[in-house]
């Protein structure tokens, strides 16, 4: 009498071609984000919504894996459970698909691993992992930037990009909590603005807050411009004023005269010869030009000691009181009295 093999319940076979064609059908989606140690959140979203559009989350949260064997006599003979045969078909395709999500820079990590399961919590530990430390180094961050040397558009889309980072990975900021770090951070420049916004009883949306400091810094920008501008402008009219009046005293009283032409051979104007000048003890052509026409005619036509003397003893104050002594003398005779004084060769 032939053995007949044991047939599946009805309720099984329903339910293996039911899974089959979910799981036919699930394999087709493709994700628009692979996973990376950026993009969790967002390929979870992915991912997620795939596995309950197929009624596939029960392969991978907390997964009810049939027994292999379903006697002893099953585990000598090798013959496995039709339903554990059935899950593990769906769990490798699954398992591949996931993986087919992964890039290709965490693809090392989960080459161990044989069920989507296992994929799947792996998957969660990691980046939960790194999310935890990126939130610590972006709140401490966000706690000590400063608006420093970086424009109000740089600052305000740095702190853009911390909030956004914060939420993507499940940890984000109040909104109240952001406009305190961008007044906190912000130089005494800005306190008007700083000052305004505390004193109003509603949040400031970040989009107009941004803007109030945009104009104030184009005007303090314009300001320090004109600050810069203004001096350059006071030194060039100075510059005019006292280039004006130079023109105008070389005018009055006649140009510099020309040196050069008071040294003895030296009438060409030549510039060679306007530092020998022969009477501050230069030895280059002092004895030839001392006895030249030219050099006689200079020494003839300067006063003398004795006119020097005269000049200045006639008006000296003994001069004048002696003059006033002798009302009666001729002018003549006083002339010739201080002439005679004051020259003593005479």
């Amino acid at each position: 009498m032939a053995s007949s093999m044991p047939t599946s319940p009805p309720s099984f076979s329903s339910e293996a071609q039911r899974v089959t064609a979910a799981a036919s059908k699930m394999f087709k989606h493709v994700v628009s984000v692979k996973l990376d140690d950026s993009n969790y959140l967002q390929w979870k979203q992915q991912v997620e919504g795939v596995l309950r559009g197929t009624k596939m989350v029960k392969y991978v949260v907390s997964p009810q894996i049939p027994p292999v064997y379903l006697s002893d006599a099953d585990r000598e003979s090798g013959s496995e459970n039709p339903l554990y045969t059935e899950w593990e078909e769906q769990d490798s395709l699954l398992c591949t698909w996931i993986l087919s999500t992964i890039s290709s820079s965490l693809l090392s990590r989960f080459v161990r691993l044989r069920h989507s399961w296992q994929v799947w919590e792996e998957v969660h530990s990691y980046c939960h992992t790194q999310m935890r430390t990126c939130s610590r180094q972006l709140r401490s961050e966000l706690r000590s930037i400063t608006k420093g040397t970086r424009s109000i558009a740089e600052f305000i889309a740095r702190v853009r990009s911390i909030s956004e980072s914060l939420m993507s990975i499940g940890d984000p900021i109040s909104h109240h909590d952001l406009i305190e770090v961008v007044l906190e951070a912000l130089p005494e420049e800005y306190n008007p603005i700083v000052a305004s916004v505390n004193s109003q009883t509603e949040i400031i949306s970040l989009d107009e807050l941004e803007s109030q400091l945009l104009t104030l810094e184009a005007r303090n920008d314009k300001f320090k411009k004109a600050l810069v501008t203004e001096p350059v402008a006071v030194n060039l009219t100075q510059s005019s004023n006292a280039d004006d009046k130079s023109q105008a005293s070389q005018s009055q009283f006649g140009a510099y005269p020309d040196w050069n032409s008071y040294i003895p051979g030296n009438s060409s104007g030549n510039p060679q010869n306007q530092y020998q000048n022969p009477y501050n003890g230069g030895r280059s052509n002092r004895g030839r030009e001392w006895w030249s026409p030219e050099a006689t005619k200079a020494r003839q036509q300067r006063p003398t000691l004795a006119e020097k003397v005269q000049k200045t003893e006639w008006c000296s104050p003994a001069a004048t009181k002696a003059s006033q002594q002798r009302p009666g003398e001729k002018s003549g005779q006083q002339v010739k009295l201080i002439h005679v004084s004051a020259n003593p060769h005479h």
